[in-house]
Order: C-alpha cells, then sequence, then structure tokens
C-alpha cells in the first residue's frame, strides 16, 4: 500500500470509522445514563445490568459465524444489511413500551451492529496492506474511541434533555449517513475480497455462539446476586459441553471457522489473548467511574459524562500514535509501553478518587485511555495481518468476540465488585445513583477495589504478547 492514499481508499476509511462510530456509539450510550433508565423503567439490579449487556450479548454469540457468513456471500451485502437492520431496531427501542421490549429491540440494533463490526477491520485489511495496515487501523480504531467518547455524553445530555426515548432515535441519522455511503463506495472493494469460503460451518457457529451465550448469561445472572441454585452449575455444563463440541466438530470441518494454522500460530493466539484482557481496564473503569461521579458526588448524568471525557480522547490519541510508535519500538514494546500507562492511569485514578481531586482523576482517565488505545490498534494490527485474506471477515469476527466476551464479563463482575460493600437491600438505590452518606462511601470503597483488579488484569495482557517478526 502506498503512504499516499487515494479518494477510494479514504472514501472507505470515512464510511468503516463512522459505521464503527455509530455502533460504538449504541453499545456505550447507556453507560453514563443508566440511572435515567433504570428511574424510568423500574429496573432492579438484574435489570440495570441487563440494559448494558444485552446488546453486548446479541452481538457477541453472532460474531465469528456473521464473519464467516461475510466470507462466504460477500462483505458489502451484509455490510448494507447490518446498518440497515441496525438503524431500524435504533428507531424502534425508542418506540419501546417497557423494560422487556426494550431489551428486544436493542438485540436487533446489536445484530445489525454485529453485522457491520465482523466487516469493518476486514474492509480496512482487504483494502490496506502493508506499512499502510497500521495507520488505517489506528484511524479506524479511532472511531471507536470517539464513539467512546460521543456515547456517555450524548446519552446523559438527551436523556437529561429530551427523555431516555430519544437516545435512540438520535442515533437514527448516522445509522441513515453510513447506509448511504457503503452503498456508493462497497461495489469496489478488491476482487480478494469477493465470496470465496466454501461453507459457514453452521454447527461450529451455532456451538460457538451456545458457548459463548452460556457464559455471559452464568457470568451477569451470578454477579446479580443470589441467583437460583441451578444456574451456576447449568451454566458451567452448557459452556463446557458446547465448547468440547466445537472443538470437535472444528477438528473434522472441512472448512473451520478458524483455520488450524493459526490456532497453531503463537503470535496470534497471544495477540488475541491480550487483546481480549486490554479491553476491561478501559470499559469496566468508564462505568463504575461514571456510576462514582453519580452516585458519591451527585453529579447529574451529563455533568459525569463529560468528566469522563479524557478517557476516549485519550484512547483517541493512542490509536492514532499506533503506526509511528510501533514503526519505531516494535509492536511487542509499544503493546507493554501502552500495558504500563494503563496501570499508571489506574494508579492515579484510584489515588484520586475518594478524595473528589477532578483535575488528577482527568489526568488518571486520560493515561487509561492512551495506553488502552494504543494496546488496541496494535494488538488488532498484529491480528488482522496474521489472518489469511480470504479469512479476515472471520478472524476480525472473532477477535470482537472475545474483546465483547471479556467486555462483558468484566462489567458484569465489575458491577458486582463496585457494590459489593453495600448492603444488598440499597444496591439497587446505588445503581440509580441514589448512593447518600455511608453509601456513598461504601461504594468508593468497592471502586477502589475494581480498579486494583483491572490493574492486575492490564499487567497480564502486557506480559502474555508475543515478540512480533516483521512482515510486509
Amino acid at each position: 500500500m502506498e503512504s499516499r492514499w487515494g479518494s477510494y481508499e479514504r472514501h472507505v476509511l470515512t464510511l468503516v470509522t463512522a459505521s464503527v462510530l455509530a455502533a460504538v456509539v449504541s453499545s456505550t450510550v447507556l453507560s453514563v445514563s443508566l440511572p435515567v433508565f433504570s428511574r424510568a423503567l423500574d429496573t432492579g439490579p438484574l435489570g440495570s445490568t441487563w440494559l448494558l449487556l444485552a446488546p453486548l450479548l446479541a452481538g457477541t454469540c453472532l460474531l465469528v459465524p456473521l464473519g464467516r457468513i461475510a466470507d462466504l456471500v460477500g462483505r458489502r451485502e451484509l455490510y448494507l444489511l447490518g446498518l440497515t437492520v441496525f438503524t431500524a431496531g435504533g428507531l424502534g427501542a425508542g418506540f419501546a413500551t417497557g423494560t422487556g421490549p426494550l431489551l428486544g429491540l436493542l438485540v436487533i440494533q446489536s445484530l445489525g451492529a454485529a453485522m457491520v463490526l465482523c466487516n469493518t477491520g476486514a474492509v480496512v485489511g482487504s483494502v490496506f496492506r502493508g506499512p499502510g495496515l497500521a495507520r488505517a487501523m489506528g484511524i479506524y480504531l479511532a472511531g471507536v474511541s470517539v464513539g467512546q467518547m460521543l456515547g456517555p455524553v450524548v446519552g446523559a445530555l438527551v436523556a437529561d434533555a429530551l427523555g431516555w426515548r430519544a437516545v435512540f432515535w438520535v442515533q437514527v441519522p448516522l445509522g441513515l449517513a453510513c447506509l448511504v455511503l457503503g452503498a456508493a463506495v462497497l461495489g469496489r472493494l478488491p476482487e480478494r475480497d469477493r465470496p470465496s469460503v466454501s461453507s459457514p460451518d453452521l454447527p461450529g457457529g451455532a456451538l460457538l455462539a451456545l458457548a459463548v451465550a452460556a457464559l455471559l448469561l452464568t457470568v451477569s445472572t451470578v454477579a446479580a446476586g443470589h441467583p437460583p441454585v441451578w444456574v451456576l452449575p447449568t451454566g458451567v455444563a452448557v459452556v463446557v459441553l458446547a465448547g468440547a463440541g466445537f472443538v470437535v466438530v472444528e477438528r473434522r470441518a472441512a472448512r473451520p471457522l478458524v483455520s488450524s494454522r493459526l490456532l497453531r500460530d503463537r503470535v496470534f493466539v497471544r495477540a488475541n489473548v491480550g487483546n481480549m484482557l486490554s479491553v476491561p481496564p478501559r470499559f469496566v473503569a468508564a462505568t463504575v467511574v461514571g456510576l462514582h461521579f453519580q452516585a458519591a458526588l451527585g453529579d447529574p448524568a451529563v455533568v459525569a459524562g463529560l468528566k469522563l471525557l479524557p478517557l476516549p480522547v485519550g484512547i483517541t490519541a493512542g490509536s492514532l500514535l499506533c503506526g509511528r510508535i510501533a514503526a519505531r519500538v516494535g509492536a511487542r514494546a509499544a503493546g507493554r509501553t501502552a500495558s504500563a500507562a494503563m496501570v499508571l492511569g489506574l494508579t492515579i485514578l484510584a489515588a484520586a478518587l475518594g478524595g473528589g481531586h477532578y483535575p488528577v482523576q482527568a489526568l488518571g482517565l486520560l493515561v487509561l485511555g492512551a495506553g488502552g488505545g494504543l494496546f488496541g490498534a496494535v494488538v488488532s494490527t498484529v491480528i488482522v495481518r496474521a489472518a489469511p485474506v480470504e479469512e479476515i471477515g472471520t478472524v476480525n469476527g472473532l477477535r470482537i468476540t472475545l474483546m465483547n466476551v471479556t467486555a462483558s464479563t468484566g462489567l458484569a463482575l465489575g458491577l458486582a465488585l463496585a457494590v459489593s460493600l453495600v448492603p444488598v437491600v440499597d444496591r439497587a438505590a446505588v445503581l440509580q445513583a441514589r448512593a447518600p452518606g455511608p453509601l456513598g462511601a461504601a461504594l468508593t470503597g468497592g471502586l477502589l477495589l475494581v480498579l486494583a483488579v483491572m490493574a492486575v488484569v492490564a499487567v497480564v495482557a502486557g506480559l502474555v504478547l508475543p515478540r512480533v517478526p516483521e512482515r510486509d
């Protein structure tokens, strides 16, 4: 790939960046405004958790099979269908009549987002190769950061000013704009991006989706507190059986979801492990710190969202600097530097959290974000570069699936740890940002525990990164 891009490359990069921004906004729009929804819909702790987890759960279960379908039928078709479903789901969510219907429409919207997300990195990997790939991946992943920046703030501002229904309606114009742009530019994808996979491997995809769904359902239900006694053993049994079945089916499949060559590739496997572990520190921190600002400090949702802005600003900066830093010091050194930055940011944040010193808290969020953005862009480039062109859709789906699994489980466990020092009868009040006096102090103690756990996770993410050979 030439260092100077033509108009077609720029249009493709604009499309994937804007569409991933739309998808991320939809998944983060409730993170700060969750108390507004909890109060309006009168949800308890389990219902509040599911408003956050339902979109991640539905999309995550199908990312890898959808990536394989994209490799089979063509990325353009699935991309445009995904944008259509995503936009329609957001429009319908604004008309929901209660928690149940809203969850169902959020599931529909997340399925559309999954069709888009499994293709965005694949399209970038098909159009951009060689040294330009790291730069393109950094810009594309900056769209994730901007979405993380806009989602909580827009959600909080709109929920406070116009009501919770408008939170979903404001997503529709961006979805429509991406649909129009996608119809215009995706028809010119390179020939190597045309369908080339002979089988969608439906049995393997179904077993993987079942294992992921069972894992997330079990973790979220247990984390919500006091589940029925049968939930944990049943969930573990389903995960084990579905996982074992997936391994057996994939070993016998003529065209498995992920080729055995990639699963034997040490760089590919360890890069994916590091990537999935790098997600909870920034994702969980954003949610629990936003909860702290509202529940312990009494900030309105929009103020809490604005206070979180240094985190996605840092993620954007780290993503955009990926190509330059990785080219200078190498992928592993860049990743481990990013891991150290995440730990430093979490440490600064924890030190300032109890004292209410916002400038120091903002510095911690900024450093955490810069480390997370750099780490994600570096390892995502390594993963996409390792994939054969004809399997990029599947590999990108697997990459995002693993990230969403750790984000979902981390969020469920993070919320549980955050309120672990709060009496059980008061936890619903805390999640609705009603935690004065002793409850606020108990919440702060739980948040410090969450940040300590996230620091350990960030350290492990850096340690597992392999030495990456120079390619392209």
